[in-house]
């Protein structure tokens, strides 16, 4: 079942439908250090086309003659645009980074005991905002829809994240929906969050699935956290880490230093910032809650699954391990369910950019044995 796969990343998709049964003939994505990361773990085969490049500058004509490929051959075309100018959790600027500004201010509390201190405020930075229609990256949705009727696949998988969903982003994934369908295919959304799959972190998805011939179902849930005595319990955070608290896996950036990390210890596991607060009884509080982002200094807990794990995290931006330090990337890996073996390839910042813009592979494989199985 040959496919091409779009905005490959890490490989999180591609090792997705590689363990549902397809073969990846073609990867192409614009960053190089996640092109050399699929060399490095040779996903489908050593073979597969590994093309450095953006896709609205190729046709499917194009991309068929270098895979070697006819139209016809190609059973699936799987990709996940890039999902930041749709995302809720970043405010975007013209240059594709975050920007932010801060506001500081005095304040004498009851609950501080009247001493004086100050409260940090994070806060977007408005007018250097891109807007959704603005930004370059959502103009790549409607180029994997051309892609899909230049090719013909019999089907492809769409992937991106839930607030693309949302009543200002929505229209993005519903003109993709239509042009499908006008290109004869029989479309299916799907809102999936990926814990529902064995993946050990909370990470909701929104994919559609698009098949010539038949009608598809909804993938098979196999996890729950509500006891059922018909699914197996969710993977905790623990149960996918607990193996990489060894030294041999110590990484120097793992280390907290800085402003906050004093208090960091007197968060307990599954708690945030709120910890520090009146709200929750802190002695001598440090912030107001309902002031700062919900993921501020966020700890995991051992026993659930993990939050979901940002490809570009501030300093203070969890989740944190609950032994008080940051989360290794064999442990971020781990917890977005890659293999135990899986290497990436760059610095870290690089890896952890991967790491979190991938589809967790778990997930990925439930959607596609949707596809391969039609």
């Amino acid at each position: 079942m040959k496919t091409i796969s779009l905005f490959s990343g890490a490989g999180g998709l591609d090792i997705g439908a590689t363990e549902a049964g397809a073969e990846i003939v073609c990867s192409i994505d614009t960053d190089l250090d996640s092109l050399k990361t699929l060399k490095l773990n040779e996903v489908s085969n050593s073979s597969t086309l590994l093309i450095h490049q953006d896709i609205s500058t190729l046709s499917g004509e194009s991309i068929l003659r270098q895979c070697g490929h006819n139209k016809n051959e190609i059973e699936f075309l799987i990709g996940g645009p890039p999902c930041q100018s749709f995302s809720k959790n970043n405010y975007w600027t013209k240059s594709g980074e975050e920007s932010l500004r801060r506001k500081k201010r005095r304040k004498k509390t009851a609950e501080n005991n009247g001493r004086d201190f100050i409260e940090d405020i994070t806060l977007p930075k408005a007018k250097n905002r891109t807007k959704v229609h603005e930004d370059k990256r959502t103009s790549l949705v409607m180029e994997y829809a051309r892609l899909i009727n230049e090719i013909s696949p019999r089907g492809f998988l769409f992937e991106n994240v839930q607030s693309i969903t949302h009543p200002k982003n929505k229209k993005y994934l519903y003109e993709f929906i239509n042009y499908t369908e006008n290109c004869g295919y029989k479309v299916k959304e799907l809102r999936l969050s990926s814990e529902l799959f064995g993946v050990a972190q909370k990470r909701k998805r929104v994919f559609v699935i698009g098949h010539k011939k038949k009608a598809l179902d909804e993938p098979e849930i196999t996890h729950s956290a509500d006891n059922s005595i018909f699914l197996k319990p969710v993977t905790t955070a623990k149960a996918a880490i607990h193996k990489y608290r060894f030294k041999k896996y110590f990484e120097e950036s793992e280390i907290i230093e800085g402003r906050w990390s004093e208090y960091l210890p007197d968060i307990p596991p599954g708690m945030n910032y709120k910890a520090l607060t009146s709200w929750a009884g802190y002695k001598n509080p440090i912030f107001e809650a309902e002031t700062k982002f919900w993921n501020f200094l966020l700890k995991l807990h051992p026993d659930k699954p993990s939050w979901t794990i940002a490809s570009n995290p501030g300093p203070w931006v969890g989740p944190f391990h609950w032994d008080n330090r940051r989360l290794r990337t064999v442990e971020m890996a781990a917890l977005q369910s890659f293999p135990d073996d899986y290497k990436f390839y760059g610095s870290r910042r690089s890896r952890i950019r991967q790491i979190g813009n991938a589809v967790p592979p778990l997930m990925a494989k439930a959607v596609m044995d949707i596809l391969v199985k039609s």
